[in-house]
C-alpha cells in the first residue's frame, strides 16, 4: 500500500504507519495507540523512511526508561530489543543503568545461592 504525507513526494511508509490528515497513526500489535505528530515535525524527522516506526519506538523506550516511567524489562519490550541490544542502545545514548546498591546486594545473594 502506498501512502503519502501531505506536501511530500509520493513514497511508501513503513508498515504500520498510515497518513491521516497531517498526522501519522502508529498501530501497536496488542492495542491501538494513536500518536499524532504534526506534519511539519514528520517532515523534519531526521530518520530514514525505512524503519522509522522501530527507531521511534526505541527512542521512546529509552526516554521512558530514563524518566523512570518504564523499568528496563518493559522498555526493552517496547524497543523490541534483547537485553544485550537494549544495554548497547543505552550505552550508545549515554544512559547509565538504573542499578542501585539494593540491586547489587540482591544479585550477590542470588549468585552465592547458585554457587554450591
Amino acid at each position: 500500500m502506498k501512502a503519502c504525507l501531505p506536501q511530500s513526494a509520493c513514497c511508501p511508509l513503513p508498515k504500520g504507519i498510515v497518513d491521516y490528515e497531517r498526522s501519522i497513526r502508529i498501530m501497536e500489535d496488542s492495542m491501538d495507540m494513536t500518536l499524532e505528530i504534526p506534519e511539519g515535525v514528520v517532515q523534519a524527522l531526521r530518520l530514514p523512511r525505512k524503519g522509522t516506526k522501530e527507531e521511534l519506538k526505541k527512542l521512546l523506550a529509552v526516554t521512558l526508561y530514563v524518566k523512570g516511567i518504564l523499568g528496563i524489562g518493559k522498555a526493552r519490550e517496547l524497543a523490541g530489543a534483547s537485553k544485550l541490544e537494549f544495554y548497547a542502545l543505552l550505552k550508545k545514548e549515554g544512559v547509565p543503568l538504573n542499578y542501585s546498591e539494593e540491586d547489587v546486594e540482591k544479585d550477590i545473594i542470588a549468585i552465592k545461592a547458585l554457587a554450591v
